[in-house]
C-alpha cells in the first residue's frame, strides 16, 4: 500500500547539485527542468511503494519492486535520487548492489558519494582485495553511531544520519557485507532500521542460474570458515513442537514459497519431521541476496535494469520477484532502439556485410571499418576545430569484438590483434599527412582518396558549410586528430593474469579514444562522447545480453550529426525486433499498472518481429514456459465475460440489439456452401461495420474481464500495426451473431466452471443439424477449399454469442443471467506474418 512521501533537506541538496552539472554540459534550464520533473515524479512513486519506514506496524515489512529503464537512460540518476528521497523519508540504511566489475563498482560508487554528502550520510564502501582491508570493529562502531541519531531526541532533521553501503555483487564482498549485518542483527538493532536495497543490473548474477544441484558446483565456497557462510538447502519441521510461522520466520519463507519448493498443496498436507527444501538450488550471488533479506526483516527492495526479462520470467513467489514496479522515463533527448532501427534507420546505420567479416577473419582492413575510422577521424577533427578539446570534452569510438583477449586465442578477431591493426592504420595515415604537410606541395588528391567516402556519409546529416571540408584549409585539423587518437583496448590482461578494465579520465585528461574489447564493453560501461560504433561480435541468441551490447544508445544532442553504427544484416533485423519487443513491454506495462492492476498478475507476452529468433533471456534464469504460436492469440475470446460489472453487461446487451436491428440471414452473404439455407442455422450477418468501430469496442475495457481486456487489448495492437487510421474507417469487418436459441426455442445456455469461473466456447462445433457449420468465419464460409477451417488468413471475423448463464455465483445458488453478449474473434493469419510473439506460461 502507498504512503504519503515528503521531500527534505536530502532532496533539496541533489536538485541543486542535478541543475549544476547539466548546466555545465550547456543543457538549457527549460529541459532540465522539464527532465527533472518527470524524475521527481517517477522516484516519489518507487519509494511510495516501498515498506513504509515510519510505520509501526510489522505487517507487510518486506517488499520487492523492480525500477525498467532503457540502456545508457540515466537509471544512475534515478537511484541517486530515490535514495535522497528514502533517506529524507526515514530510511536509515542504504544498500546499493553494483554489478560485477570493480571498476564499474568503484565508477558508481564515486558518482554516488556526490549526491550522497554532508552530516545527514554515513558512506561505506566494500572493498575487493585490491583495497584497504576492511576494518569490521571500527565499521560496525560507525553504524552503530548513525542509527543512534534516529533515536535521539537531541538529533534534528538534518541532523539524523542515513548509513549508505555501495558494494560490488560478487562473493568475497557480499560475505563481508553480510558478516556486518549479522553482527547488527545479533544485536537486535537491524529489526528497528528501515532497509532500502537498490540492485543495479538486477538481472545479472542476481538471480537464480543454478536449476539444479549438480549445476555450477564451483559457485559456493568450499571451505567456509564458520555457519554465518553455509548455505543451507533443506531444514526439518517438527510440526508437534514448531509452529509454522515461526519455521517460515526462521527460514525467511513465505507459505506459497515453501509449498512450491516442495509440491504441496497446503501446510496440512506436510507431514511432521519431514527433510523440506527451504531453498533452490541456487547460484552463489543469488544465495548470499536472499540471506542478506533475510538478516534485514525491515526492507524494501529496488532491481534496476534496462531488460527485466529474467526479472518477470521467474516465479512470481520467489524472493526476488517484484511486486511492484515502475517504467522509467528517458530524459526528453534519449536516442535508443526506437529512434535508431525505427525512425532514422536510413541515417545512422550502416552495413557490415558478410565479406567484410570473412576478411576480418583473415586479418584484412575492411572497406565498412576503414569507412568507420575514418568517419571517426573527420568527427574528431570538427571537434577540434570548433575547440571542443580545450574544454575538457571527449570523442570515441567503440569496437566490439570477440571475447578473445589474445591472438592465441582469437586469431585476427581478437582485442590484441584489432589494437594493432587500428594502431597500424593510425599510424600510416598520421606519416602521410606529415609527408605531404612538410613536402610543402598542395595535396596530390590524397585527402580526397582517403576521406572522400566517409565525407559524403557525414553529410547526409550534415549540411555543406556546416562542417570542415577536405580542402587545405583543413588538413591541419585533421592530422590533429589523429595525434590525438588513444586507442584502448578492453578485457586485456594485467602482469598478474587477470582481466581488467581500464579507469578512463574522460573529461580530466585527453580527448579523442578508440575503445576495442569484447565483455568491457557490454553491460553497465558508459562511452563518453560515443560517435561511431562498430560491432562486428554476433548478437546473442538472448535478447537481454545483446541490447546491453548497445552501447551507442543514450544523449547525444550534441553530436548526433557525426554518430554512426555499423552492425551486420542480421544485427540489424535483431535491433529492429529488439525495439518492438521493448517498446510494447514498456507501453502495455506501463499501462496495465496505471489501471490499478498487480504487477504479479500482469500476462506475460512479448512481441517481437517473425522473424526474430532469439530467446528473451537465458532459459536457466526463467521460471516460466515460452510459447511461441501465434494461434494463441489469432482466436481471441473472453471465457468469463459474464463477470463484467452491470454497466459493462448493460452496454454490450444494448450493442448486441442494435447489431440485431442491423443484421440479415447469413445465407445473404452469398456462400457457396448451400448449408447456410438449413432452416436450423439462424446466425445472422452484419456488414456495416469496420475495423475503426471493432477497435472502439476492444478499446472499451468496461465490456470484458480481466483477462478479455487484456486479449483484446493486444488484438488492438495487431490492428494498429495492420492499419492506418484512414484505412481503418474504410476496411470493413464482418459480424456474425450466433443463433442463441435451440431448435425447442429455449436460449442456449453455460453454466461457469467452479474451478475457474469460465464458461466454454466453442466456435468450431459441429454434429448437430442447429451447429452443422462448424467454422463460421469469413475466409471459411466463402471459400470451399478453404484449409485453415478454425482460423482466419486474410479476414477478420467477429462473432457474438449471446448466452444465458446459470448459477452464476458458483455458490450452489440459482442466480441465472439472461442474454450475456460474448465477443469471438478470428484475427487472420496476415497480421501475424510480420511479428511473433513469447507467451510466458508460470510453472507452479
Amino acid at each position: 500500500m502507498k504512503w504519503d512521501v515528503k521531500s527534505g533537506i536530502s532532496f533539496n541538496k541533489y536538485k541543486i547539485n542535478y541543475f549544476k552539472q547539466l548546466k555545465k554540459k550547456k543543457i538549457s534550464e527549460d529541459r532540465i527542468e522539464l527532465d527533472f520533473r518527470v524524475k521527481e515524479q517517477e522516484s516519489i512513486e518507487l519509494v511510495s511503494k516501498c515498506i513504509n519506514p515510519n510505520s509501526t506496524s510489522k505487517d507487510n515489512n518486506l517488499s520487492t519492486g523492480i525500477a525498467i529503464g532503457l540502456v545508457q537512460s540515466g537509471k544512475t540518476s534515478s537511484m541517486e535520487l530515490v535514495s535522497n528521497i528514502a533517506r529524507d523519508n526515514g530510511f536509515q540504511l542504504i544498500i546499493v548492489m553494483s554489478g560485477l566489475v570493480g571498476t564499474l563498482t568503484k565508477q558508481t560508487q564515486e558518482r554516488l558519494y556526490q549526491t550522497m554528502n554532508g552530516i545527514q550520510w554515513k558512506r561505506i564502501y566494500i572493498p575487493g582485495h585490491k583495497d584497504e582491508a576492511l576494518d569490521v570493529g571500527r565499521t560496525l562502531d560507525e553504524m552503530r553511531n548513525a542509527f543512534n541519531t534516529w533515536n535521539d531526541e537531541i538529533y534534528n532533521e538534518q541532523e539524523k544520519r542515513t548509513v549508505v553501503v555501495v558494494t560490488m555483487k560478487n562473493i568475497p564482498r557480499l560475505k563481508k557485507l553480510q558478516k556486518i549485518l549479522k553482527k547488527l542483527s545479533e544485536e537486535n538493532i537491524l529489526d528497528n532500521v528501515p532497509t532500502l536495497i537498490i540492485d543495479d543490473e538486477c538481472d545479472h548474477a542476481s538471480l537464480n542460474t543454478r536449476r539444479r544441484s549438480s549445476e555450477d558446483e564451483n559457485d559456493v565456497d568450499s571451505n567456509e570458515e564458520d555457519d554465518l557462510d553455509a548455505i543451507k538447502e533443506f531444514a526439518i519441521w517438527d510440526k508437534e513442537n514448531y509452529d509454522i510461522d515461526d519455521f517460515l520466520d526462521t527460514h525467511g519463507l513465505q507459505e506459497i514459497e515453501l509449498l512450491n519448493l516442495n509440491n504441496f498443496q497446503s501446510i496440512s498436507d506436510i507431514p511432521s519431521n519431514t527433510n523440506l527444501r527451504i531453498l533452490n538450488a541456487s547460484s552463489a550471488t543469488h544465495s548470499r541476496i536472499k540471506q542478506l533479506r533475510k538478516i534485514l526483516p525491515n526492507s524494501s527492495y529496488i532491481g534496476y535494469t534496462a531488460t527485466p526479462y529474467a526479472n518477470l520470467l521467474i516465479n512470481t513467489w520467489s524472493n526476488l520477484s517484484p511486486n511492484f514496479c515502475q517504467v522509467l522515463t528517458p530524459g526528453a533527448e534519449y536516442n535508443g532502439s526506437d529512434f535508431f532501427f525505427k525512425e532514422h534507420e536510413d541515417k545512422y546505420i550502416l552495413p557490415i556485410y558478410n565479406q567484410d567479416l570473412v576478411e576480418l577473419e583473415t586479418g584484412i582492413m575492411t572497406p565498412s571499418l576503414h569507412l568507420a575510422l575514418r568517419i571517426f577521424i573527420l568527427g574528431v577533427a570538427q571537434g577540434i576545430y570548433n575547440k571542443d578539446h580545450e574544454s575538457n570534452s571527449a570523442r570515441s569510438m567503440f569496437i566490439h569484438t570477440a571475447s578473445q583477449v589474445h591472438f592465441e586465442t582469437g586469431g585476427y578477431l581478437s582485442h590484441e590483434y584489432i589494437v594493432d591493426l587500428i594502431n597500424e592504420e593510425i599510424e600510416k595515415l598520421k606519416k602521410s599527412c606529415k609527408d605531404i604537410r612538410n613536402s610543402g606541395n598542395q595535396d596530390d588528391g590524397f585527402y580526397d582518396k582517403e576521406f572522400g567516402e566517409a565525407y559524403k556519409n557525414i553529410l547526409k546529416t550534415n549540411e555543406v558549410g556546416s562542417i570542415i571540408s577536405l580542402d587545405n584549409n583543413h588538413h591541419e585539423v585533421i592530422e590533429k586528430a589523429l595525434n590525438f587518437i588513444e586507442v584502448i583496448p578492453f578485457n586485456a590482461s594485467s602482469s598478474q593474469g587477470r582481466r581488467s578494465i581500464p579507469i578512463i579520465n574522460w573529461y580530466d585528461e585527453g580527448y579523442a579514444r578508440i575503445l576495442i574489447g569484447g565483455h568491457g564493453l557490454d553491460r553497465g560501461y558508459t562511452v563518453e562522447g560515443l560517435t561511431v560504433s562498430y560491432l562486428f561480435r554476433r548478437t546473442s541468441s538472448n535478447l537481454d545480453t545483446s541490447l546491453q551490447r548497445a552501447r551507442f544508445f543514450g544523449y547525444h544532442s550534441k553530436y548526433l550529426n557525426l554518430l554512426r553504427i555499423f552492425i551486420p544484416e542480421p544485427s540489424n533485423d535483431f535491433f529492429k525486433s529488439a525495439a518492438k519487443t521493448e517498446k510494447y513491454l514498456r507501453e502495455h506495462l506501463k499501462k496495465y499498472l496505471d489501471e490499478g492492476n498487480k504487477l504479479t498478475q500482469w500476462p506475460r507476452i512479448f512481441i517481437a518481429n517473425s522473424n526474430a529468433d532469439f530467446n528473451l533471456t537465458s532459459s536457466r534464469k526463467i521460471d516460466f514456459n515460452i510459447l511461441r504460436d501465434p494461434k494463441l492469440l489469432q482466436n481471441a475470446f473472453d471465457e468469463k465475460q459474464h463477470l463484467v460489472s452491470s454497466e459493462g453487461l448493460l452496454k454490450n446487451q444494448i450493442l448486441y440489439n442494435d447489431l440485431i436491428a442491423e443484421s440479415e440471414p447469413l445465407i445473404n452473404i452469398n456462400s457457396p456452401r448451400d448449408y447456410l439455407g438449413n432452416a436450423y442455422m439462424k446466425h445472422r450477418l452484419v456488414r456495416t461495420k469496420t475495423m475503426a468501430d471493432i477497435k472502439d469496442y476492444f478499446t472499451d475495457e468496461e465490456r470484458f474481464s480481466d483477462n478479455g481486456a487484456f486479449v483484446f487489448g493486444l488484438i488492438n495492437h495487431f490492428i494498429d500495426e495492420t492499419y492506418t487510421s484512414e484505412q481503418l474507417s474504410q476496411e470493413p469487418c464482418t459480424i456474425i451473431l450466433m443463433n442463441d436459441k435451440h431448435p425447442t426455442g429455449r436460449p442456449f445456455y453455460r453454466t461457469p466452471n467452479i474451478h475457474n469461473n469460465n464458461i466454454s466456447i466453442q466456435s468450431n462445433r459441429s454434429g448437430q443439424p442447429y451447429d452443422k457449420d462448424g467454422y463460421v468465419h469469413h475466409d471459411y464460409l466463402m471459400d470451399l477449399n478453404y484449409e485453415g477451417k478454425n482460423f482466419a488468413n486474410q479476414t477478420p471475423t467477429l462473432q457474438i454469442y449471446n448466452f444465458e448463464i446459470r448459477n452464476a455465483n458458483l455458490d450452489g445458488d440459482i442466480a441465472n443471467i439472461s442474454n450475456v453478449p460474448y465477443f469471438y474473434f478470428y484475427a487472420p493469419t496476415k497480421w501475424f506474418r510480420n511479428m511473433t510473439f513469447h507467451i510466458g506460461d508460470e510453472r507452479i
